[in-house]
């Protein structure tokens, strides 16, 4: 059984978490497929109309195939790659892509099945997939005009408009890693998204929402947290331990006389939330005051945190020898200059951790690092060492494009031109036929297939015709 791979890649540059274009490029096949040359172009025009049917090209860029080719090493080093079974997340690992589709046709009897699934390259996980069967290369043609549009939409991202009543709820999504708070704009992709709200003195909320159209409005409302005004608590070690209503229904006993700092501020607060201390007010540690200057409250509980008279974190931090430190894996680190990443110990550049081998420091400030070359990430992007330029978040080959006001357009020499239509070859732009350029004074372009001309006036397709003698012949 031979297999025929078309590879679709989709890439995706993130421009420090800001809104960028997707750029999605059609691979040709590697060498031993058994359809023709032309059957194996309409496949790839079909899943390319697919791609530009579902998403908008306001956040899409459908990249051309010779230049996904060069930045994976060239056609020859692709050719290789891709004789291993998991070429195509491999690739789009190399490439620094985010999604990689892969559509298989195998030969099942008289019958063609085909096969495609969409990866994720970061996660390896699998996305979407769908598999068919067909009589003739025209049925797989019409399988995958139905059904591929439907799996490319699964990678398109609305905008949407969320708030909370009332505003300043801290939103988390379990699609995304980032955060926003209310009121705020913000991309997800198509389908279920779950939103969980938390805002100080509300109980937390979720909801869940399914994300189908440009500018869709969510409302979230918060519940205010209903305190119970019956607490009884114990002092013990100067760590106070709450015990609800439920022991002779006792009410809150106020311990300002066993501590002169709980004293009356001049503000007035809410005694059942706050607390008064050394005439600052603070919030209450799971419904009981606590001292402040030696203490820290986490999870319902004040924690002693003094190390040599200054207080720390004992969640985050160690004092050892009276210094505080952070432990990195098994590595003991001063969190003043230095931060853990992934179990390791790196410098800080001000207050921003950074890796040494890309990254250097100069003047607090976090500069990259491609080779040894020193680069901008905003307005550059280092890939195999080399550096190259960005239009606007795109990343592109100043051989073989131009950047204008923030939209990338194709270069042939010193010569714009219109990559969907006409293509470059050895400094001329030629038109396309499908994919592939063509010369009209010495080719012809009809149904995607690039004929040769005979004689005077009489095109033939070499693959299935001959010329002899100006004329045209089967072969």
């Amino acid at each position: 059984m031979k297999t025929i791979i078309l590879s679709i890649i989709v890439l995706a540059v993130n421009a420090f978490a800001q809104q960028t274009l997707t750029s999605v490029a059609v691979l040709p096949p590697f060498e031993g497929a058994t359809l023709g040359d032309d059957e194996l172009k309409a496949l790839t025009d079909e899943m390319r109309e697919a791609a530009l049917k579902v998403l908008p090209t306001n956040t899409f860029t459908l990249l051309k195939q010779d230049v996904v080719v060069k930045r994976l090493g060239g056609a020859e080093k692709y050719i290789k790659e891709c004789s291993e079974s998991s070429c195509i997340v491999d690739l789009g690992r190399k490439a620094m892509v985010d999604y990689v589709a892969q559509a298989n046709v195998r030969k099942l009897g008289n019958k063609l099945r085909i096969t495609v699934e969409l990866h994720n390259v970061r996660t390896g996980g699998s996305v979407d997939m769908f598999n068919d069967e067909a009589d003739n290369v025209r049925g797989l043609l019409a399988i995958v005009k139905r059904r591929a549009p439907e799996m490319f939409v699964k990678i398109k991202r609305y905008l949407v408009n969320i708030t909370s009543d009332p505003d300043g709820a801290n939103l988390s999504f379990d699609v995304e890693s980032f955060r926003c708070i209310t009121p705020c704009k913000v991309e997800l992709p198509v389908g279920s998204v779950h939103i969980t709200a938390d805002l100080e003195e509300y109980e937390m909320a979720d909801t869940t929402i399914f994300i189908k159209q440009n500018n869709q409005s969510v409302r979230i409302r918060m519940k205010p947290i209903k305190y119970n005004e019956k607490v009884k608590y114990k002092q013990k070690d100067s760590l106070y331990v709450p015990k609800y209503q439920g022991e002779n229904n006792a009410s809150i006993t106020n311990n300002a006389s066993n501590n002169p700092a709980l004293e009356k501020c001049d503000a007035i607060f809410n005694s059942s939330k706050k607390f008064c201390y050394d005439g600052k007010i603070y919030d209450l540690c799971d419904g009981m005051p606590y001292n402040p200057t030696t203490h820290i409250c986490s999870d319902g509980i004040a924690n002693r945190a003094l190390c040599n008279k200054v207080q720390y974190n004992p969640l985050i931090y160690l004092c050892k020898n009276n210094n505080i430190v952070a432990e990195c894996g098994t590595t003991i680190y001063n969190p003043a200059t230095h931060g853990c990443k992934d179990n390791t110990v790196l410098p800080k550049c001000g207050a921003v951790v950074y890796d040494p081998a890309t990254q250097i420091c100069k003047d607090n400030n976090v500069l990259s690092r491609c080779g040894a070359t020193i680069y901008n990430p905003a307005t550059h992007f280092c890939g195999y060492n080399n550096v190259f330029p960005k239009c606007g978040a795109v990343v592109y080959d100043p051989a073989t494009q131009a950047c204008k006001g923030n939209t990338l357009v194709s270069r042939c020499g010193t010569t714009i031109y219109d990559s969907a239509t006409h293509g470059c070859k050895d400094n001329v732009v030629l038109p396309k036929c499908g994919e592939t350029v063509y010369d009209p004074a010495t080719q012809a372009c009809k149904d995607y297939i690039v004929l040769q001309r005979c004689g005077a006036t009489e095109f033939y397709n070499p693959k299935i015709q001959e010329c002899r003698f100006g004329a045209v012949f089967k072969k």
